[in-house]
């Protein structure tokens, strides 16, 4: 029951990540969009350096975020500036991603003329597919677990039947199955 709870949240999840990369794909394609972003990131910096510069509770988180932001409930307090940096991030990963480096050091980009993605490939809904095939995996069980599974619901209910419903007796065989694993 865990595990299937679970798997419907990572899946939930992953939906709501894979509508968050298609818009994303769909606004980067807008250099307008681009540009407004880089100005939202540099007013930011501006911002943080002013506060930074400043003494008092603000000038003094501003120097300690980098260090607490691990814990989650100080991470509610930069959630502007991440989502900023989020699209920026996916915007240049699409554009190195489009590039086709080598493999092999240097890492040149493929010519233009030779490169199989062009500048309408849908980045976000690849990453969705690859996300699909990972999820896949995650929720796949394997023939063993069932079978694992099945051999030990066949045997607690015929060790249900055997003492006939008692229902002291079973929790002692949940407690006794309990130590044994």
């Amino acid at each position: 029951l865990v595990f299937v709870i679970q798997v419907l949240v990572d899946v939930r999840k992953a939906d709501k990540t894979n509508e968050e990369w298609m818009e994303l794909d769909r606004a980067c394609r807008d250099k307008d969009f681009v540009v407004e972003l880089l100005n939202q990131k540099s007013n930011d910096e501006k911002e943080r350096q002013q506060r930074r510069n400043e003494w008092g509770l603000t000038g003094l988180w501003e120097r300690l975020a980098p260090y607490v932001l691990f814990l989650p409930q100080m991470r509610r307090a930069t959630t502007r500036s991440e989502s900023i940096d989020d699209k920026l991030l996916f915007i240049a990963l699409r554009k190195e991603f489009a590039l086709e480096r080598s493999v092999e050091p240097p890492f040149r980009p493929t010519e233009a003329s030779k490169r199989s993605i062009t500048d309408d490939f849908n980045f976000g809904r690849y990453l969705s597919l690859c996300l699909g095939r990972k999820m896949a995996h995650v929720v796949e069980v394997d023939t063993i677990t069932w079978a694992l599974l099945a051999l030990f619901g066949t045997t607690l209910f015929v060790a249900f039947i055997a003492v006939k419903g008692n229902l002291l007796i079973m929790s002692w065989i949940w407690v006794a199955i309990g130590y044994a694993v």
